[in-house]
């Protein structure tokens, strides 16, 4: 068997065991260009609608790797009400999930220009496990399907959110159920594990017409090590910019982007790998597409 098929099952195991003991959900390296990937709460807070599209595809070339697609739209209603959908697929070798998401949060003016949201959002999930593209050693292995096993569930996402002109925080508990879901046998359970996302940002203005962006996230799960994201990103003339992101026992990332139009932004991210995985995948890829809405005037309630 060669290299590449045995990756091809181990990933397609870990797609399945991380139900036990890992981080279940997606990862994305320009979460700074459409932070609702991370916190729902974020809805709105750019006064617009916006519509997102992301393509993922990890470790380029490895049978069975991650591959991830969003959609996103969210934006402002008024009085500091917002709403929030993201559909999200995602397949890591014989293990895919998709799942849609509707939010709702709501906005407070803290003091001028200042404003803090708390947002909430409900989600409806189905996992697929499809056992026949796995190869077994031990043929009395009984905690992975050996057919195509489905499983759907309801789970929320509870997030808060606070910005201004030159910075922006949050937090966000995605599958705050702590649920489970069920395949074939009762021994073929899975628990879907709270995630705890903390993300961070600062503006700062470098020059005329351009702005340095340092941020951070951080991710854990029960089971999993804390990881940390840190990066900068470079906006030049309101229009181009340039990233780094140093994700520990992960990858380095730099991204690039563009908008054209005042209203369509286009941005690419290359991460190459710092673990083991550099020496046969090193790169994944990532390009996203958003459009912006014209602005709208609020009138938000405060304290």
């Amino acid at each position: 068997m060669n290299k590449g098929k045995i990756i091809f099952i181990l990933f397609s195991v870990i797609g399945i065991g991380s139900w036990l003991r890992a981080q279940q959900l997606p990862l994305y390296s320009q979460y700074y260009f459409n932070p609702l990937l991370y916190n729902t709460a974020c809805a709105g807070s750019s006064e617009r609608f916006e519509i997102g599209l992301l393509y993922r595809n990890q470790w380029t070339g490895l049978d069975g790797a991650p591959k991830t697609s969003v959609l996103t739209i969210h934006g402002p209603l008024n009085m500091g009400s917002n709403l929030s959908s993201m559909m999200i697929a995602d397949k890591v070798g014989a293990y895919t999930r998709f799942s849609v998401d509707l939010g709702f949060t709501y906005r407070l003016e803290v003091v001028k220009n200042i404003y803090w949201a708390l947002g909430l959002s409900g989600q409806f999930a189905n996992i697929n496990v499809d056992g026949s593209l796995l190869t077994f050693n031990d043929n009395a292995e009984q905690v992975i399907p050996r057919i195509k096993e489905s499983n759907s569930f309801f789970d929320f996402t509870a997030s808060t959110f606070i910005h201004g002109e030159f910075f922006y925080a949050g937090f966000s508990i995605p599958q705050l159920l702590n649920g489970s879901v069920k395949f074939g046998s009762e021994s073929q359970v899975g628990t879907l594990y709270r995630h705890f996302y903390a993300v961070g940002g600062v503006r700062i203005p470098s020059g005329e017409k351009s702005i340095l962006e340092p941020h951070v996230l951080f991710k854990t799960t029960q089971g999993a090590p804390l990881q940390l994201d840190a990066g900068v990103r470079l906006e030049l003339n309101e229009r181009y910019w340039i990233g780094f992101v140093y994700r520990t026992r992960a990858a380095l990332s730099i991204s690039l982007g563009i908008l054209m139009m005042d209203k369509v932004m286009l941005g690419y991210s290359y991460d190459y790998a710092t673990t083991d995985l550099k020496n046969v995948y090193p790169s994944s890829h990532e390009i996203m597409l958003k459009y912006l809405f014209p602005k709208k005037k609020i009138n938000y309630s405060s304290f």
